[in-house]
């Protein structure tokens, strides 16, 4: 079987670089992916009144901290991401052996942006995005 990256998006956020004050830690989890999607259900903003638009800088913040995932500087997007209201996990999956990299909102009630999953060894390029998952 191919290996392709595949990022899923939950949501999309667009901005331009800045520079953050802020350094956040890279964490370092494991466990089985699958299992870890199947129990964090894409939180629901189901009122309009609970999303909350980003900033300009948290989604200047958090293209900064994707690039940076994608150019592999973990600890460089960490910084970026914890400005955008993001950790940055470095997920070894169980089941399958392979690490993973995680863009995972620290307070999902906030923007209701969901996770990004990024596969830093792919064979080739994959984005599969969701922005409506339970709802349209």
């Amino acid at each position: 079987m191919q290996k392709i990256r595949l990022t899923i998006l939950k949501s999309a956020l667009i901005g331009s670089l800045i520079v953050s004050s802020y350094a956040g830690p890279v964490l370092n989890e494991a466990g089985d992916l699958q299992a870890l999607l199947d129990a964090n259900p894409i939180p629901s903003a189901a009122s309009g009144e609970k999303y909350r638009l980003p900033t300009p800088d948290e989604r200047t913040a958090f293209r900064a901290a994707l690039q940076l995932i994608l150019d592999g500087d973990l600890v460089a997007a960490s910084d970026f991401a914890a400005s955008a209201n993001y950790d940055v996990v470095s997920y070894a999956d169980t089941a399958t052996s392979d690490t993973f990299t995680l863009l995972r909102e620290k307070n999902s009630d906030r923007h209701y942006g969901g996770l990004y999953v990024i596969d830093q060894t792919p064979e080739r390029a994959l984005v599969m995005q969701c922005p409506h998952p339970l709802y349209d």
